[in-house]
């Protein structure tokens, strides 16, 4: 069963449900629909933290780039073009306070434009 780590700034919204979706590179193993998904802050270190248990709901392919986002189906098939006044909308159910927030986390961490996995899931425990 994969887990999922989180920077402490999302484990209160991790655990209480509020943030269902992380965006993520391509996995060696990826994650698959109906999956159980064990969902931790702090792991390797003494603060290590369970979050929740969820099941995975979907995994699309999210393209993002500075002023747009893109969400292919697991087909490559396009699903979704989030226009420049849904940004904020999108990056706000991330966990983000707007969207320039949440490309300049993806920007440190991974580089833009990024291209990876929207992976969704819904919290059980």
């Amino acid at each position: 069963m994969p887990l999922i780590n989180f920077k402490s700034q999302f484990s209160e919204l991790v655990s209480s449900g509020n943030k269902t979706q992380t965006i993520r590179p391509d996995r060696k193993y990826p994650f698959l629909v109906g999956d159980n998904v064990y969902l931790y802050t702090g792991l390797r270190t003494k603060k290590t933290q369970k979050l929740g248990l969820g099941i995975i709901k979907s995994v699309d392919t999210i393209i993002i780039r500075p002023s747009k986002v893109v969400i292919c189906n697991e087909a490559g098939e396009l699903t979704t073009i989030i226009l420049p006044k849904e940004l904020d909308k999108f990056a706000k159910s991330d966990g983000f306070d707007s969207f320039r927030e949440m490309t300049d986390f993806i920007r440190a961490i991974y580089g833009l434009p990024f291209e990876g996995n929207l992976v969704k899931w819904r919290l059980v425990k």
